[in-house]
């Protein structure tokens, strides 16, 4: 049968997960504050949990945008967590970025889709520029020289090819 795994529908294990999930992040989210006060840690727990929920109903249902969306949520909870432990709080954009740029590369692998690839490594290339800028090698028309320049050939390749 198609809607089961291990002779279980597929809407039931996405309840239990979705069950599971809220109440880790619930969990998660109680002893980071009584932790570590009123800061915003439990938005970033919320990330991790709702894109693993995302991407087990990406994985069930062989949908890319669920793909997408939850690697890219999970990916954005666990780089805050990893430039908040390793104290880089001011290169957080650059693993925003890097959030999307890995998103992009794991739909391309999982689905085939050939435009991920290509703003993949386009967003790669705005991280490497944008973490230039924040470490003050390049000036701000150099960046945004580079990233227009991105940009352009991204929408080069789109649209031409």
């Amino acid at each position: 049968m198609k809607g089961r795994v291990f002779n279980i529908k597929k809407t039931t294990i996405l309840k239990l997960s979705f069950v599971f999930n809220a109440f880790m992040s619930l969990g998660l989210s109680v002893f980071s504050l009584s932790l570590n006060g009123a800061n915003d840690d439990y938005f970033f727990i919320v990330c991790v949990f709702l894109g693993v929920h995302i991407i087990l109903k990406a994985i069930l249902f062989k949908l890319d945008s669920s793909c997408y969306f939850g690697v890219a949520l999970f990916c954005l909870g666990i780089f805050y967590f990893y430039s908040e432990n390793l104290l880089l709080q001011p290169c957080y954009p650059v693993f925003l970025v890097l959030a999307f740029a890995t998103a992009s590369f794991v739909v391309h692998c999982c689905f085939d889709r050939p435009i991920h690839l290509n703003v993949a490594i386009s967003l790669f290339f705005a991280s490497i520029f944008t973490f230039l800028f924040i470490i003050k090698w390049i000036s701000l028309a150099v960046f945004l020289a580079f990233l227009g320049g991105t940009v352009l050939l991204l929408s080069i390749r789109l649209f031409i090819f």
